[in-house]
């Protein structure tokens, strides 16, 4: 009897011990597993810092070429999508823009174009605006009735061939990431505000005239996105009609990602 106490006694150790080894296993697991979810919060936490959006384009939101600014006849010749189908009739049309050197405004009865409208079109330079305003009534689809509407539309006179970074775009970006995201993360561990940069790209392709839009709030971060404009590589510059080179201006933006 006493030898079965005994033996009972042992297997009832052996088992605490065998059950607590596995308890201490099955911690040491969880901690590792803390360990690991921590350190994947400090990388995540890092590439957030970094993970930044970039954008380059011209300056301007809609676009024309001097091309078919020369063979206009009506408005929806140069405005996409032009709502033809949306007007009954047509209160005035008036087209604006500088001209010469003065600020000149140009009326028509409807979408045809008058001459003077098309002549002042033809001539205007690469990046000049044009404003159009179109007054008109349109049909009310439950009542019937004609009810009064104004449209606006502005445009910009774009080269013929646009200015373009030499390997494309994506190339591009991935110079201004490489370049300026890991150098902003050491300067500040704050959340880049939103920030943009107006250049031109001249006759030979380079980067010059570089400013500040909108500051980041950062002098030091505003002071390295100047550079990293400046010291960008080369573009193939943009072309006019006659094939020559002249010089264009774009906007580049940067700021958290999604902005």
């Amino acid at each position: 009897m006493r030898n079965k106490l005994i033996i009972l006694s042992l297997l009832i150790v052996t088992i605490g011990a065998v059950s607590f080894g596995f308890a201490s296993a099955k911690g040491l697991v969880e901690v590792e597993n803390l360990e690991t979810r921590v350190d994947s919060l400090k990388v995540n936490k890092n590439i957030k810092k970094t993970d930044l959006f970039y954008a380059v384009g011209g300056v301007y939101s809609r676009s024309v070429t001097k091309s078919k600014l020369q063979k206009l006849m009506m408005l929806s010749d140069f405005i996409d999508g032009y709502p033809v189908n949306w007007i009954s009739a047509y209160t005035s049309v008036e087209i604006s823009s500088d001209y010469n050197g003065d600020k000149v405004s140009l009326m028509s009865k409807n979408d045809v174009l008058s001459d003077e409208q098309k002549k002042m079109l033809s001539e205007l330079n690469i990046d000049a605006g044009i404003v159009v305003n179109v007054k008109y009534n349109t049909k009310n689809v439950i009542t019937d009735a004609l009810e009064k509407s104004e449209m606006n539309v502005s445009l910009t006179v774009i080269p013929e061939v646009e200015a373009e970074y030499v390997g494309g775009y994506k190339k591009m970006i991935a110079y201004l990431k490489d370049n300026s995201s890991d150098k902003i993360a050491v300067i500040s561990d704050k959340v880049v505000q939103p920030s943009s940069l107006r250049f031109l790209i001249d006759k030979t392709g380079r980067a010059k005239n570089v400013r500040i839009i909108k500051k980041s709030g950062i002098t030091e971060i505003d002071n390295l996105l100047i550079k990293l404009i400046e010291n960008m590589p080369k573009w193939n510059a943009a072309k006019n009609l006659k094939g020559e080179n002249i010089s264009q201006q774009f906007d580049f933006r940067i700021g958290a990602d999604g902005c």
